[in-house]
């Protein structure tokens, strides 16, 4: 896919997908299997972070989610529709519909976005999160800003992560990965 804007700018090479069991880190497999503690190193371009709102319904969450199962790496990403053209899949103009969106976890590792819910036992994730959440997937990028550029980020999986089993059955839809912590915090993954 050719872009203008990107010419003569860094590609980010995108990788063949993983399985959604890639998509934690050690800490976080470790959380799910008993393995040991291992580091990652990552890094996200800072003006694609954004800090959590601690006013936000379930900062906590997703500030312990960050911390415990990605060990920090998991950055929030800020995606702009005018750098995103190649979501309006049907020309219609809707690809994004929201001036940006922005994901509570991105883990460059492997490309996986990731939601981390608190509550919702009775339903009432944003639909048009999940859906344009999968148009980035098919398209398998997104385009981020950093240092007044462009780059591109791959992205491989959509993954939703809730604090009980109830939250996420009452969730579960698309073509998303469901996951959810038992009573234990342990991650995991809903059938």
């Amino acid at each position: 896919m050719s872009d203008k804007s990107m010419e003569g700018q860094d590609q980010v090479e995108i990788p063949a997908a993983k399985q959604p069991e890639d998509s934690l880190s050690p800490k976080g497999k470790s959380a799910m299997q008993g393995l040991t503690e291992q580091k990652i190193e990552s890094s996200v371009p800072s003006e694609t972070i954004e800090p959590p709102n601690p006013s936000k319904k379930g900062s906590d969450f997703e500030s312990w989610a960050r911390e415990e199962l990605f060990e920090g790496n998991a950055k929030r990403i800020i995606i702009y529709p005018e750098d995103n053209r190649q979501l309006n899949k049907l020309g219609d103009g809707i690809g994004l519909t929201k001036e940006r969106r922005i994901t509570d976890a991105y883990w460059k590792e492997d490309g996986s976005i990731w939601e981390l819910k608190s509550g919702y036992q009775k339903g009432g994730i944003d639909q048009d999160q999940l859906y344009e959440y999968s148009l980035m997937e098919q398209a398998g990028e997104v385009r981020v800003r950093e240092g007044g550029n462009k780059i591109k980020l791959p992205v491989t999986s959509i993954n939703y992560l809730f604090d009980t089993k109830a939250g996420a059955l009452a969730n579960q839809s698309g073509e998303a990965n469901f996951w959810y912590l038992d009573e234990n915090k342990n991650v995991q993954h809903l059938e």
